[in-house]
């Protein structure tokens, strides 16, 4: 905490030093604030640039009231904030002159599917997770499958997931 006020204390007398190392220590986590307001990750690293060069520029403004890691927080924030209000706006105009392409007819807004790292890495942990546990437990699964008419038929094939001849249909053996 003391390193922080330091470097907006040198960052007020122009050291580009002491911006970069509260850089190296905010960027990360500003970042994410950024990019969990704006859901791409384009406009998380040209708002993240700007952030800092307001930090630059407003260091002289910091008040000691806070931490400097919450005046960092409310600057993102703030910015992150009228960046969607202009985006929106921007999308507001842009429904009003037309949602088509005027020599196609093809929609001229495309959506984004747009999942945050975070969930990306939750999903993938997951998965692994789910396929440690079938690679060890395949022994003791049961199978069971459904034909069109809705009728189940246990299956008697046992054994590793790997051996089982048809996944997607189970033969009845019963006469």
């Amino acid at each position: 905490m003391q390193d922080e006020n330091l470097w907006i204390k040198e960052i007020t007398q122009g050291s580009e030093t002491a911006l970069k190392k509260l850089y190296d220590s905010y960027s990360t986590k500003v970042f994410n604030t950024v990019l969990s307001y704006t859901k791409n990750r384009e406009d998380a690293e040209e708002l993240l640039q700007d952030i800092f060069v307001t930090i630059y520029n407003s260091a002289s403004t910091f008040r000691k009231d806070a931490s400097v890691s919450t005046w960092i927080y409310r600057i993102a924030v703030n910015k992150s904030l009228d960046f969607l209000r202009k985006k929106n706006s921007q999308k507001r105009f842009g429904l009003f002159t037309s949602l088509y392409k005027k020599d196609s007819g093809e929609l001229a807004i495309e959506q984004t599917d747009f999942i945050h790292p975070g969930i990306k890495i939750e999903q993938k942990e997951d998965a692994r997770f789910l396929f440690q546990v079938i690679d060890t437990r395949t022994e003791l699964l049961g199978f069971m499958a459904t034909d069109v008419l809705g009728k189940t038929y246990p299956n008697r094939i046992s054994g590793p997931w790997d051996q089982v001849p048809d996944r997607r249909f189970c033969v009845d053996s019963r006469p």
